[in-house]
C-alpha cells in the first residue's frame, strides 16, 4: 500500500489555513488580556475602597490626606500607605496595563531620595477633597458621584493627586487620566467606595457633568479660583 503525500499546493492551503486562524485568534487573545488587566486594575481599586470605608470608620469619616511627595516626605505620609493596615492583602499600585518604566522602588535608597522624580502609582486622588470643607465623606454632597482616585497618565511622576479646580481653565481632564487604558475608558473609584469604568467625557463636560466637584457633583460647575464651596 502506497502512501500519498502532500502536494505542493495542499501544504500551501494547510498553511493558507493555519495563518488564517492565527490571524482571527490573535486578536481575540490581545482583547481578552486587555480584559483581564482591566479586571485586576479593578479589583485593585475595589481593595483601596474597602480600605478607604474602614479608614473613615477610625478618624470619623475622614479621606486621607494626598500632599504632594517630596524627597524627604515619610512613606508613611502618602494616602496608600495610609490605607495599607486596613487591607488584609497588599495594596497593589500598579495597574497591570501601565507601562511605565520610571516606578518608584521603595527597597532602593537611590530611589527615595529622588522620590519626587519618580512615579509612586498608577494612580492619584482628587485634590479637591483635600480642602479642609470636603476632606471627609459625610461633607460630600453625592458621595457615588465624587471621584476620589483615578487612573493616570504612562510616566507621571512626581504628582499623587489632580487639580479638577483648573479643568477648563487651562487644563485638561484628558491630560491627568489615562483615559483610554482600557478600551477607551478608565477605572475610578468614588467617595463611597465604589469603582466603576466610564469614559472621560462621563466624568467631565463643560455644561453637561462634573463628576470631581465634591459640592456640586453630579451637577454642573465650571471649576475655578471663584468657585464657592
Amino acid at each position: 500500500m502506497t502512501r500519498r503525500s502532500f502536494t505542493l499546493i495542499e501544504l500551501l492551503v494547510v498553511v493558507a489555513v493555519i495563518a488564517l486562524l492565527i490571524s482571527i485568534l490573535v486578536p481575540s487573545l490581545k482583547a481578552a488580556r486587555d480584559r483581564a488587566k482591566a479586571t485586576v486594575c479593578m479589583s485593585n481599586l475595589h481593595q483601596m475602597g474597602l480600605a478607604l470605608t474602614m479608614y473613615g470608620m477610625d478618624y470619623k469619616e475622614a479621606i486621607p490626606p494626598s500632599d504632594c511627595p517630596f524627597a524627604d516626605s515619610p512613606e508613611g505620609s502618602w494616602w496608600l500607605h495610609s490605607l495599607q493596615p486596613y487591607s488584609k492583602t497588599r495594596l497593589l499600585y500598579r495597574c497591570p496595563a501601565d507601562r511605565s518604566d520610571n516606578f518608584l522602588n521603595w527597597d532602593d535608597p537611590r530611589d527615595v531620595a529622588r522620590s519626587d522624580e519618580l512615579r509612586w502609582a498608577s494612580f492619584s486622588t482628587n485634590g479637591l477633597l483635600d480642602d479642609p470643607n470636603a476632606n471627609a465623606v459625610s461633607k460630600v454632597k453625592h458621595p457615588p458621584y465624587v471621584i476620589w482616585v483615578l487612573e493616570t497618565p504612562d510616566n507621571t511622576a512626581g504628582s499623587i493627586h489632580v487639580h479638577p479646580e483648573n479643568y477648563g481653565w487651562g487644563e485638561d481632564p484628558n491630560n491627568n487620566v489615562a483615559h483610554k487604558r482600557h478600551a477607551d475608558k478608565s477605572n475610578y473609584l468614588f467617595v463611597d467606595s465604589h469603582v466603576a469604568v466610564v469614559k472621560i467625557e462621563e466624568t467631565w463636560e463643560p455644561n453637561q457633568v462634573n463628576l470631581w466637584h465634591p459640592k456640586h457633583a453630579p451637577e454642573w460647575w465650571h471649576l475655578g479660583m471663584d468657585m464657592p464651596w
